[in-house]
């Protein structure tokens, strides 16, 4: 196993000849001496377009000096720059409609943003406009028009504005059972009925809309579409490419809806949201295999992510490196017929194919992630076993992905969620959580990012029902809010995001679902209310905010 922290994304750039910058005064004060715009190249460690890009940029001299005479550079990375990502996130929705890493975001040089960018290729590519174009007329407008860029910075400023009232709604009382039901049927509506999952592709796992339908399927009354819809989305993790066959650990998400082209990111986040809407779905359906499925993958974890006996990294990235040295998406998970035939034999080759359809399985640099297609042949069971078992050999021997080896507060509170669900019936899984719950028990309440604490103070009360360690881990949400929410970009100002997104993103649980949650489990349903309330402008798109809507079906059932 990789005992490396690499974070791909940064380092590719920083290996150029380019001069990247942290967001900062002395990035503000370089440009409004060189009177030119902020261009913030902003992605995240594991993700392999994040990588892609930065290695674009590194291997094209060109295209660096022409920025570097353009702009000043900055760069962000999500777990790093925490506050930063969430304000370029919140401009690309509103100037281009898109979302997730890398992007690029533009700023004036004294700090308001007035555009952004989702990934594209460098250059023009497959009738489709490269950044090197747009970053030219960006310059270009910012050189002949600049009003123009005032303005839009202007605009973007009061849509921001717009955006932070409508998210804390009008303070009017909250009607929960219409809000419940309407989300419901938005989420079964926007769910793909054949193959799982919710909205167009590519997909996130998007555990928190699983973990919203698991609560409302409890219910006697609960309709058949919902039920088939949450049974559906579940398997299909289980069964498809985004769940390494070979080990249990959960990938990001799927590209197609088959979820059969894995997103290969495995970070820490996903695989205790994953475990936790098993476990949830679970208990809603009665299907205890689901409870196996969340078993292996929290086995995944410890044996995978655990870098002490307390302490987990935030994941690993995409990429690995193939049989030709360099980094290749998915070469650690992926595999081609003749390398299973070559390890194992054509006979239990033959059995493999047919288990996981490999002949028309999509193809990844040449190779082929799993999918169970098709079930077992009758009597066969014990000779597919061995034989997986030995693949999973077999790839323990390929040199594995770049571990990034970052804390991620969120994941390990949630993580420890998951394992106080399983102590009482596995003991391996119950040491583990000890350790970690221990660790945060007599750490210094601190979260470095919205939602972190909140996390914890929810693994504390699952674990061992610690109110009072929790409540001081939720308090530290609103004590460092401040210095957290907040990057500073000049002596004087500061650029603040929203203080509590409440929008679930790929990660699952928006950090207010989070806060929330915390405040129901630590027995102040008040505070729990009062902040459900603060967001009701979210909770109308229902599909939006599955996770304050769980929070707010708990706080129903709790009232009733």
């Amino acid at each position: 196993m990789s005992d490396r922290a690499d974070n791909i994304f940064t380092a590719i750039l920083a290996g150029g000849n380019l001069s990247w910058l942290r967001w900062g005064a002395a990035a503000l004060a370089q440009a409004q001496e060189r009177e030119v715009p902020i261009m913030v190249l902003c992605g995240e460690a594991c993700d392999h377009w994040s990588a892609v890009l930065a290695a674009e940029l590194h291997a094209d001299a060109a295209v660096q000096e022409l920025l570097g005479g353009l702009f000043v550079t900055v760069v962000a990375e999500r777990l790093e720059d925490p506050a930063l990502a969430a304000r370029c996130q919140e401009v690309l929705a509103l100037r281009a409609d898109a979302s997730g890493f890398p992007l690029i975001a533009f700023a004036t040089p004294t700090g308001e943003f007035f555009g952004a960018v989702p990934w594209r290729p460098l250059h023009d590519r497959e009738q489709q406009v490269g950044l090197t174009r747009i970053l030219v007329a960006v310059a270009e407008t910012w050189a002949d028009d600049r009003d123009a860029i005032l303005a839009d910075a202007t605009e973007v400023q009061r849509l921001l504005s717009i955006a932070s009232q409508r998210l804390s709604g009008s303070g009017k009382p909250l009607r929960p059972q219409l809000l419940l039901e309407s989300a419901e049927s938005a989420l079964v509506g926007l769910g793909d009925s054949l193959e799982g999952g919710f909205g167009p592709t590519p997909r996130s796992l998007g555990t928190a809309a699983v973990r919203f339908l698991a609560a409302r399927a409890r219910r006697e009354d609960a309709p058949l579409a919902l039920i088939r819809l949450l049974e559906r989305t579940v398997l299909a993790w289980a069964h498809g490419a985004v769940c390494d066959q070979l080990g249990g650990g959960m990938h990001r998400g799927s590209v197609d809806a088959g979820w059969r082209q894995p997103f290969f990111e495995q970070r820490l986040i996903d695989q205790a949201q994953t475990a936790l809407a098993w476990l949830d779905a679970a208990e809603a359906l009665d299907r205890p295999a689901l409870r196996v499925a969340a078993e292996r993958c929290l086995r995944w974890t410890i044996d995978h992510l655990r870098l002490t006996v307390d302490t987990y990294a935030a994941g690993f990235h995409a990429d690995a490196p193939g049989v030709d040295g360099q980094l290749h998406q998915g070469a650690y998970q992926c595999w081609t017929i003749a390398e299973i035939s070559s390890l194992i034999g054509e006979d239990a080759a033959d059995l493999v194919v047919e288990r996981f359809a490999l002949s028309d399985a999509p193809i990844i640099d040449g190779a082929q992630a799993l999918a169970v297609r098709a079930p077992v042949t009758p009597g066969s069971e014990v000779r597919l076993a061995a034989a997986l078992q030995r693949l999973a050999v077999a790839r323990s021997e390929r040199t594995p992905p770049l571990r990034d080896e970052r804390p991620d507060q969120r994941g390990e509170g949630l993580l420890l969620c998951a394992l106080a669900r399983l102590r009482s019936d596995h003991a391996d899984l119950a040491t583990a959580g000890a350790a970690l719950a221990e660790r945060y028990l007599h750490a210094e309440p601190v979260a470095p990012a919205a939602g972190d604490g909140a996390a914890v103070a929810l693994g504390l009360v699952a674990w061992s029902g610690a109110t009072s360690a929790a409540s001081a881990w939720l308090a530290s949400e609103a004590r460092h809010r401040d210095e957290r929410g907040r990057v500073q970009v000049g002596a004087e100002r500061f650029l603040e995001p929203a203080p509590l997104a409440a929008v679930d993103d790929d990660r699952g649980d928006s950090a207010a679902a989070l806060v929330a949650e915390a405040y129901l489990r630590c027995g102040d349903d008040q505070a729990a209310h009062a902040l459900l309330v603060a967001h009701g402008g979210v909770l109308t798109h229902g599909a939006a905010a599955a996770g304050l809507l769980r929070v707010l079906d708990g706080l129903a059932h709790t009232s009733s």
